[in-house]
């Protein structure tokens, strides 16, 4: 579980992790606000594929990116099941489930897969900045432009925290097993509430013990930050080609219409 979330493989050396943080986040910006801007689903698709061969470049396997992948993709097809039965006016084809008829709208198929595109395309760009880049880098580069300092703080925090709470959840996951707390549907619905409730009070219980302790060690509301290098030239260099290479296609979609 815990190799889903992990900075092991963002502290691994090769091309992409070696690349200044800063250069990166600067890349990654530019590259979501042309997959939500793009006016079809070409520019979002070619976007996670260009990621998907990085991130496979680099000796990421191919589990551990669907593993990754599988929540985004599941959304993208919520919103593609939702918007092709709900929206529209031009049916394209009927479906029958369990006795219901229903029709394909063709807007609604063409805004779902516009949607669930987007979703791809902008998880992929996330899952490549998180494979290549220790989220410590992320959030110190994040202050060097100029981000609220409480978020950023908040952030860091939410960040630490999550493992405190995966590994809380997984022994009391474990104990509910070992006790056969999942042997029917029922009483596997019964221990996953009393699991999400006694992880909800254990994060309660953290946040006031961690505020304990950080006031006990002298906490006045203001995180320091060690200072960043100076940023490499080469690596801002690429970093707005690849912002000018994204923004061009992105007007080329616009005028092809794709």
């Amino acid at each position: 579980m815990f190799e889903l979330f992990s900075d092991i493989y963002a502290d691994r050396g090769n091309r992409f992790t070696r690349m200044d943080a800063r250069a990166k986040l600067f890349a990654a910006a530019a590259t979501l606000a042309a997959v939500i801007a793009a006016p079809g689903p070409a520019l979002p698709i070619a976007v996670w594929t260009l990621c998907v061969m990085a991130l496979l470049s680099i000796r990421i396997g191919v589990k551990m990116i669907a593993l990754r992948m599988t929540p985004a993709i599941s959304m993208a097809a919520v919103l593609l099941a939702v918007n092709m039965f709900m929206l529209g006016v031009t049916p394209v084809v009927q479906v029958t489930i369990g006795g219901w008829t229903l029709n394909v709208m063709k807007e609604g198929l063409h805004q779902g897969g516009l949607l669930a595109a987007r979703v791809v395309g902008a998880t992929g760009v996330l899952l490549f900045l998180g494979f290549t880049t220790p989220a410590h880098r992320i959030f110190a580069a994040l202050r060097w432009y100029g981000a609220p300092e409480t978020w950023v703080e908040l952030a860091i925090s939410v960040y630490r925290h999550i493992f405190t709470l995966i590994d809380a959840a997984s022994d009391m996951y474990s104990a509910q097993r070992v006790r056969l707390g999942y042997t029917g549907a029922r009483r596997a619905v019964g221990s996953a509430g009393v699991l999400a409730g006694s992880v909800l009070l254990r994060s309660l219980e953290q946040a006031s013990r961690t505020h304990e302790a950080m006031v006990a060690r002298g906490y006045s509301g203001n995180t320091v930050m060690g200072p960043l290098p100076p940023l490499v030239k080469t690596d801002a260099a690429a970093a707005l080609v690849w912002a000018a290479c994204v923004l061009s296609a992105l007007g080329a979609v616009w005028r092809l219409g794709i």
